[in-house]
């Protein structure tokens, strides 16, 4: 690219007043253009291969969620038990998309917010965490991520519940 710049900039300028004119063969740009194609769709097949992968990653992720949150209504006996961990579930997709992002784009204490829908629209049960809740995954531990933080909420919930998870579920 240089040379072919200088020598453009040379034919342009210098050869009006009066030095000889360059040329240049076509033969190297020809070669090397079919190898920067190359490298370009490469680069283009990886990039979608990775960006198919991270979609499949967080489509399991939120079935996980919902097999999560189903399995608690199931086994559970203290419905109230399970719903508050169902308000949980939630806030580790969300946290664990922020994490990911750049955090002048995403806040997760909005994002928190507008979990449960737009503003006002949820109420009882649908309302998803209390501003006390979310100011304590915002306002976690130094040290601890956010989604790390809602997974030992959760952890805590299911240990609350009656299933903390123990050498033998560990295995499982």
């Amino acid at each position: 690219n240089v040379v072919a710049a200088t020598v453009l900039f040379y034919n342009m300028n210098l050869v009006p007043q009066g030095l000889p004119a360059l040329a240049l063969p076509a033969l190297p740009f020809t070669l090397s253009s079919f190898v920067l194609g190359l490298l370009v769709s490469f680069r283009t097949n990886t990039s979608n291969n990775r960006y198919v992968l991270a979609r499949n990653n967080w489509g399991d992720i939120l079935n996980v969620s919902r097999d999560l949150i189903q399995t608690a209504f199931l086994w559970v006996k203290d419905e109230e038990a399970a719903r508050d961990f169902a308000r949980w579930v939630p806030a580790f997709s969300l946290a664990l998309m922020c994490h990911l992002r750049d955090p002048r784009s995403h806040d997760l204490r909005e994002e928190l917010r507008a979990a449960a829908g737009p503003a006002g629209t949820a109420t009882g049960l649908g309302s998803g965490l209390t501003e006390q809740e979310i100011t304590e995954i915002v306002e976690r531990p130094v040290g601890m991520n956010a989604p790390h933080f809602v997974l030992h909420r959760l952890r805590l919930k299911l240990e609350a519940m009656g299933f903390g998870i123990n050498d033998q579920r560990r295995v499982l």
